[in-house]
């Protein structure tokens, strides 16, 4: 085995050169320079290693065993309560994940009940988008107007259609949830939440200690309306009556409490409060990512410059739409297969993934050293990969900084074989959802939301940039994304408003 690993040699002393680069908002440039200065493994830490490439990720996180996480990180409990996304031990993670894995299958995203359920947030949304695209309108911040459809469509997803939100249809929910965005985005944006992150010893002792604030120990306050939502749909499914004749049965919830219910308390699943906290983490994890996935897209198709890029998505949406009489899944599966869709999605998300962060994993005495890149790294080291360098590798992306969506495209061309390889290798680096026995269990929802939102929006309507586009500050403050839309005529099919 080569040792030791690659690295400057400050980082063997302590973090606090990474810390610092965190908090100045250039984490992620910082530790893309040293994986080109260093290559594909660097050390960042005393027992942290970094990797770079796709060898590495497979080294990490591809292989069968099943790293633990390196801290609990209670700033993600809810309820008192860890959850799947919380759980430190890899064996417990896997029985925890088990559960919900038909829930989140593609096959169950694509049924009629799911694809439904997405349909009808988008038609709302555009229904909302249509009053902001007159001639002379202002431009608009699309941050509240999406997240709103996307809280509607993962509330079908996460607790069922009698439970499903309407937050764009009642004015009612659309106030009660503005003190759940807030209490969401300053949970996570706060001095807890640094120490939580970069000193997680002094976090468990503070939290042992009593002295950590409430978010600290999962606390969520009374009046939060998806506090509401999930403990009516949990009264509900305790009836066996509803849970065998009235219940959507392929929900989050009803899983969770159908297996609770059937076989008891267990490590995997211990009380009401763990199911609680498990639906509302992937709730607002399936909303808060989506996001931010949507909305550097729609930042970057609606600059001067790729407007003839918009137009070929428009043409693309339209040529594969002629039959105006599609179902919600039919619609789902046409989507699916629509090469620049994919292209300019995957391409957003490659320069702006969603979680940008390194996504780390410890050795654990359970599984023993593991090799990486040739190297044995031992028991009680943090190896980690994050989405922000693999995205942007110079091996891997021609000119990496670029938006370029045709890039993903392997048809039309001479060297097709060449293209479709080099394909191949970028997909083996994105990491925009994480991989392995941990990778985000989501993925099939939220691309499924993100085709039918850019498509609802780009069938129909042209977008272009406004004066204040982004409005970016550190520490969780939201920035926004201004346009001006306009509706161009009969362009949005039918399809889209079922």
């Amino acid at each position: 085995m080569r040792n030791p690993i690659p690295g400057p040699r400050f980082p063997l002393i302590t973090r606090l050169q990474a810390i610092y680069h965190d908090l100045r908002g250039n984490g992620a440039q910082h530790l893309d320079k040293l994986h080109q200065k260093y290559g594909p493994i660097v050390q960042t830490g005393p027992k942290r290693l970094s990797v770079g490439d796709a060898s590495g990720l497979r080294d990490v996180y591809l292989l069968p065993r099943r790293l633990d996480r390196p801290a609990p990180l209670s700033v993600l409990h809810n309820y008192g309560s860890e959850n799947l996304v919380s759980t430190v031990d890899g064996d417990l993670h896997q029985d925890r994940r088990g559960p919900l894995r038909n829930v989140f299958a593609v096959g169950a995203i694509e049924s009629e009940r799911v694809q439904g359920g997405i349909a009808n947030a988008v038609k709302h949304l555009i229904e909302r988008l249509d009053a902001h695209a007159g001639a002379d309108s202002e431009p608009v911040d699309l941050r509240p107007l999406l997240r709103a459809a996307l809280q509607d469509a993962m509330s079908v997803v996460v607790y069922g259609h009698d439970n499903a939100l309407s937050v764009q249809k009642d004015e009612k929910q659309r106030v009660a949830m503005k003190i759940d965005n807030e209490w969401q985005r300053t949970r996570f944006f706060n001095m807890w939440t640094l120490i939580d992150f970069y000193l997680p010893g002094l976090a468990l002792q503070l939290h042992r200690a009593r002295l950590a604030p409430k978010t600290a120990y999962g606390y969520v306050p009374k009046d939060i309306y998806m506090n509401k939502v999930g403990r009516r749909a949990l009264e509900r499914l305790r009836d066996p009556s509803y849970r065998e004749n009235g219940a959507d049965t392929d929900t989050m919830i009803f899983r969770l409490v159908s297996k609770f219910q059937s076989e008891g308390p267990s490590a995997a699943l211990p009380s009401d409060e763990y199911i609680l906290s498990d639906c509302l983490d992937h709730f607002w994890a399936g909303v808060i990512t989506t996001l931010d996935a949507l909305l550097p897209t729609i930042e970057h198709l609606s600059q001067p410059e790729n407007q003839q890029r918009q137009q070929r998505l428009r043409q693309e949406l339209h040529s594969a739409m002629d039959d105006d009489h599609l179902g919600p899944k039919e619609l789902s599966r046409t989507l699916k297969a629509l090469p620049y869709l994919d292209a300019v999605l995957r391409e957003s998300i490659r320069l702006r993934p969603p979680i940008p962060v390194a996504l780390e994993r410890r050795v654990s005495a359970r599984e023993g050293s593991i090799v990486v890149h040739g190297r044995e790294v031992p028991e009680g080291w943090n190896v980690s990969a994050a989405a922000s360098v693999l995205h942007h590798s110079q091996n891997v992306f021609e000119k990496p900084e670029e938006w370029c969506p045709e890039r993903w495209l392997v048809e039309g061309s001479d060297e097709s074989e060449m293209r479709k390889e080099r394909a191949r290798v970028m997909k083996r680096h994105f990491f925009a959802f994480g991989s392995g026995s941990r990778m985000c269990i989501g993925v099939n929802v939220a691309w499924s939301i993100m085709r039918q939102v850019i498509a609802a929006i780009y069938g129909g309507m042209e977008t272009r940039v406004d004066k204040g586009l982004k409005q970016k500050t550190r520490l969780g403050r939201e920035w926004k994304v201004m346009v001006r839309l306009r509706n161009i005529g009969s362009g949005r099919k039918s399809q889209m408003e079922h």
